[in-house]
């Protein structure tokens, strides 16, 4: 388990759901929603990934 990896995917993780959180994500597209998206459950994966070594 690579702590240093673990706490970079959690901190991309927060700033995704800070950006939400203060209404400054753009969402004028629903293309920008949708690669949110699947960054956020990507980023999601390799944490799972990483905790089950």
């Amino acid at each position: 388990m690579d702590l240093m990896k673990i706490g970079k995917i959690i901190g991309n993780l927060e700033g995704i759901i800070s950006k939400i959180d203060c209404g400054t994500l753009v969402t004028k597209k629903n293309n920008t929603n949708q690669s949110v998206k699947s960054y956020a459950l990507k980023l999601i994966k390799d944490l799972e990934n990483e905790l089950s070594k």
